[in-house]
């Protein structure tokens, strides 16, 4: 280890680097607030065939079947919402428990820090069991085995050696056995982890087969929206038909529109 001290860094240098460079995380999505998401589900086709079922009752004086779809949907909505919620900062809390370290020489002297304050040019410690915190560039190791399964899909753990073409080892990558010392090249979203995270967090751009749904939904909405509008025309107290011809609708494509949308706000 002697003969890496000069090349570890200080708390200074470290310190501009993160300022430099940030933090080493990968991208996160970003969280939305209670009214956006409410505001989300609103938009659902199924939901807004709801509230125009509820919204002729209304002007036709049936209270009754307006105050029970209302109930209905505002159940609905704040389950959901308050359930993903949650679900959310159960998550957050989770990660925060578990949060990895690295062993890394700083100021002359190994010392363990948390994984988002490495930053690039850091030396790193790395032994059976880790899980390799960025991509680095190996300068010394002892019969390193590493899995790559996560990143590059590969059945079996690779040999690395340090002073050989294959001198790299990638962030989420494991060592199955061995150990090493490495120098950090690339942190957070610029690691090859990073991008691929990236990549999954954007947005999507719809299939022709989510097309074919979203029009279908929609063509629900425009249907009932007319049929709606004839009852009133004819001046037809018809709302409980109104009302059941929506249900229909909702339980015939229920499961393809709502995992359409579904999949359309989490891409």
């Amino acid at each position: 280890m002697e003969q890496y001290q000069n090349q570890g860094l200080t708390s200074q240098q470290a310190l501009q680097n993160q300022r430099r460079f940030g933090l080493n995380q990968l991208a996160k999505k970003t969280k939305k607030g209670i009214f956006w998401r409410f505001l989300e589900k609103l938009l659902n086709p199924m939901i807004i065939i709801l509230l125009l079922a509820a919204l002729l009752s209304f002007l036709l004086g049936q209270k009754s079947d307006f105050l029970v779809i209302s109930i209905i949907i505002a159940i609905s909505l704040t389950f959901d919402v308050l359930q993903e919620h949650r679900a959310e900062n159960a998550t957050e809390k989770l990660k925060q428990k578990i949060a990895l370290t690295t062993e890394v020489l700083r100021d002359g002297i190994k010392q363990q820090i948390p994984n988002t304050d490495l930053t690039i040019d850091d030396i790193i410690f790395l032994n059976a069991g880790d899980i390799v915190p960025a991509d680095a560039l190996l300068l010394e190791t002892n019969s390193l085995l590493v899995d790559q399964s996560a990143l590059t899909g590969e059945s079996y753990p690779k040999f690395k050696n340090a002073g050989t073409a294959d001198n790299l080892v990638f962030m989420g990558t494991i060592v199955v056995s061995g150990n090493a010392i490495a120098k950090v090249v690339q942190i957070g979203q610029q690691t090859q982890l990073g991008q691929i995270s990236k990549k999954l967090i954007s947005k999507k751009p719809a299939t022709e087969f989510e097309k074919g749904l979203n029009s279908f939904a929609f063509l629900l909405v425009k249907l009932t929206f007319i049929f709606a509008f004839l009852s009133l025309y004819q001046r037809v107290n018809c709302s409980t038909r109104v009302c059941q011809f929506s249900f229909v609708c909702f339980g015939f494509s229920h499961r393809l529109c709502s995992r359409t949308f579904t999949n359309g706000g989490d891409n």
